[in-house]
């Protein structure tokens, strides 16, 4: 997958066609994700490293353990608190990834 603007996800007996622009955040619990969209969840039996790098080219960027962000939806980092704010949620970046993530968002 390179450079689409939409993932399909399958649930149940239905694939839906998601667009990437939609995606907020996906978080995992253990072998399974959630693809969360302004409109719905998506419960997804996949490991968030199968996700990363799947979305990786797509502009997500992993935040701490457990947290898939897209780049492009995040409003506001406060690196004092390791916050990130995307609408209306928080996510916080950890330790392990900021660094990563610092590198990843086109400073000026």
């Amino acid at each position: 997958m390179t450079n689409n603007k939409f993932i399909f996800i399958k649930t149940g007996t239905t694939i839906d066609k998601v667009l990437l622009s939609d995606i907020y955040a996906i978080e995992s619990e253990g072998n399974y994700c959630t693809v969360k969209t302004n409109n719905q969840e998506y419960v997804q039996r996949s490991s968030l490293t199968k996700m990363k790098d799947k979305l990786k080219e797509q502009g997500f960027i992993q935040v701490n353990k457990s947290t898939l962000l897209p780049v492009s939806r995040i409003d506001h980092v406060n690196l004092t608190v390791n916050q990130i704010a995307i609408s209306n949620h928080q996510y916080t970046i950890s330790r392990n990834f900021r660094k990563d993530f610092i590198e990843t968002l086109d400073l000026l």
